[in-house]
């Protein structure tokens, strides 16, 4: 009979952050133009008024990667991290398409790090932190199937996620596994319920581990890839789901009435098993509910006018294509080329962008330009 990981779960948390902190630290470095630097893609700030000058935002990353760095290292830990999580904030406000899903669900299993004081003493206290941290990372394949019970997944996430295999497979091999795919959904709801039922959770973490070696093949930078975090972070899910759920997680005398003490424990639940079944409903936005979707390319488009477009500069006009009366801007595949992140379907990253446009267009008089611009 397999065990599986002999840790205490102490172990296994000071292993779990550790993974989630450098996973944070070469995930925001390999989306370096997201967070600092020269860029052309506008930033989208919650308040206009509220935003970082180009130095500011490469001093405030370099004390984001300290404060990362020092968290592993240093005696302060829990400081060091709630002030990581202040400079996370500011980035966000600052830009809100820097919430990506990776970096929403890193930080907040960090924040879970911040309430636990790491005593090992307490295997109540211990342990119902632990499991806060299992349902904070079972939730995303649970939700994550959820919200793929459409047709739109097989028309467009699925097929454009699968299409290195065209190069790979036969045509009749290459189907089969387009037919398949209306499967996904129950597998990943099947996952995240079974990573929480401990009689069948052998076999939910067995599938992660599958599921995700598949996606870092399928995503490697080789096929044209550039959302780098993304292809790290099925890498990183591996890990986490290894010290989260192989072998004994529970300690033998731990009392379920414990957790119902813990205040994180209730916050944890209605952000992360509550408030995602709304996201269908578009009440609540799905970026909040860590769903690392592999947005197809052409999915956000903008209408530029002929006048438009030969005014915009020659980079943005890499991203247009020609239509019957005018030219479409896939302004998520400059996002992904220029930034390494998928761009959301988020009204304010939208506008900002028509904005970015605007500018250029000839019939406006140029105080408005100066204005856009």
């Amino acid at each position: 009979m397999i065990e599986g990981l002999q840790l205490s779960i102490p172990k296994r948390m000071a292993f779990i952050k550790n993974i989630l902190t450098v996973s944070l630290l070469v995930s925001v470095l390999s989306s370096l133009h997201l967070w600092c630097g020269e860029r052309s893609f506008p930033h989208s700030q919650v308040w206009a008024w509220f935003y970082l000058t180009e130095w500011g935002e490469i001093s405030l990353l370099l004390v984001y990667c300290l404060l990362l760095i020092a968290s592993m290292f240093l005696r302060k830990q829990r400081l060091i991290l709630f002030l990581s999580l202040l400079v996370a904030s500011i980035f966000v406000l600052t830009d809100l398409n820097r919430l990506q899903p990776w970096f929403f669900l890193y930080n907040a299993m960090l924040t879970t790090f911040v309430f636990y004081n790491g005593r090992v003493d307490d295997s109540n206290k211990f342990t119902s932190y632990f499991i806060i941290l299992q349902l904070i990372f079972a939730s995303v394949y649970f939700f994550a199937g959820l919200n793929r019970f459409n047709s739109f997944f097989i028309q467009e996430e699925f097929t454009y996620t699968i299409a290195p295999l065209q190069s790979i497979l036969s045509e009749r091999h290459y189907l089969f596994f387009v037919r398949i795919g209306v499967s996904i959904p129950y597998l990943m709801v099947f996952i995240g319920l079974g990573l929480v039922i401990t009689y069948i959770r052998y076999l939910a973490f067995a599938l992660v581990v599958l599921f995700h070696l598949l996606l870092f093949f399928l995503m490697t930078p080789a096929f044209g890839n550039y959302n780098y975090p993304l292809w790290i972070s099925q890498l990183v899910f591996i890990l986490v789901a290894l010290f989260l759920f192989s072998g004994k997680t529970k300690q033998r005398y731990f009392s379920p009435s414990f957790l119902m003490n813990v205040p994180l424990f209730y916050a944890v639940v209605i952000v992360f098993l509550i408030l995602p079944f709304f996201t269908k409903l578009g009440t609540w936005p799905p970026y909040l509910t860590g769903d690392f979707k592999n947005y197809k390319c052409e999915q956000h488009l903008i209408k530029l006018s002929h006048k438009v477009y030969d005014r915009i500069p020659n980079y943005e006009k890499s991203f247009c294509k020609e239509s019957t009366d005018c030219f479409l801007l896939d302004y998520n595949a400059w996002c992904l080329h220029e930034l390494n992140s998928a761009c959301f379907n988020e009204a304010l990253i939208e506008k900002k962008v028509e904005a970015y446009v605007k500018q250029f267009d000839v019939n406006l008089p140029k105080n408005v330009q100066l204005a856009l611009n």
